[in-house]
C-alpha cells in the first residue's frame, strides 16, 4: 500500500508539470499532495487511538461548469494511546501503529480556474483500516466529504488547504469510525 501511495506522489509531483508546461494549457485539471493531521472525533475511534498524520494525493477536473470530479488515495496513521504501549511493553512486543489506507472517487464542485479556486466535495470508496497491534485489517466502506481553498502561486503550481470528514461504514454491527484530516495542499495544475 505505502509503495501505490509513493509512487502516485511521485507521478503527481514529476509528471504533472511537465505536462502542464505549455502555456495556456490549464483546462482546470489538478494533480497534488497533501499532508496534515489525522484526528479521531468518534466516541469508539477516540478513545482507541491518539491523533497522528495524514499523506495523501488527489486528481480532479472538471466535468461541466462548477462541477468536477475527484479521484484521491490516502495513508493516515494514528498514535496508539498510552496504555496500549504500555500493554505492549509489558508483553514485550511491538505494536504498530493503527493506519488507514483509502481509495476514494467523487464530485467536487467549485471553480477550476482562477487565482483562487475554493471547492467542496463528496467521495466514496475504499477504507482498509488497519488497527495496528500486530492484528490483521479490514477493508470497508466509507466516505469522505469536505473542502477547502487552493491558490495559484505561479502559472501552473499553486499551495492550498483543506479539511475532510471521513466516515468508515464497517460490515459488522460496530459503531461507524468518523475523524478529520486537516491537510497543506501542494498542486500542478494543467
Amino acid at each position: 500500500m505505502r509503495n501505490l501511495l509513493a509512487t502516485f506522489c511521485i507521478v503527481a509531483l514529476v509528471a504533472v508539470p511537465a505536462a502542464a508546461q505549455d502555456e495556456g494549457m490549464d483546462r482546470g485539471m489538478m494533480a497534488g499532495v497533501g499532508v496534515g493531521a489525522a484526528i479521531p472525533v468518534s466516541d469508539g475511534l477516540d478513545d482507541a487511538v491518539d491523533p497522528g498524520i495524514a499523506i495523501g494525493g488527489f486528481v480532479s477536473g472538471p466535468i461541466s461548469g462548477p462541477l468536477g470530479w475527484r479521484a484521491e488515495v490516502a495513508w493516515e496513521s494514528f498514535e496508539n494511546p498510552d496504555f496500549i504501549d504500555e500493554e505492549c511493553d509489558a508483553a514485550d512486543i511491538d505494536c504498530s501503529k493503527p493506519h488507514v489506507t483509502r481509495f476514494n472517487g467523487g464530485v467536487q464542485f467549485g471553480p477550476s480556474t482562477g487565482s483562487a479556486r475554493p471547492y467542496g466535495f463528496f467521495t466514496v470508496g475504499a477504507y482498509n483500516s488497519d488497527p495496528g497491534e500486530n492484528i490483521e485489517g479490514e477493508t470497508d466502506f466509507g466516505i469522505g466529504l469536505g473542502g477547502g481553498v487552493n491558490f495559484m502561486l505561479g502559472d501552473s503550481w499553486g499551495a492550498g488547504g483543506d479539511v475532510h470528514f471521513h466516515g468508515i461504514f464497517p460490515g459488522d454491527d460496530a459503531d461507524t469510525e468518523w475523524y478529520v484530516t486537516p491537510e497543506g495542499v501542494f498542486f500542478f495544475s494543467f
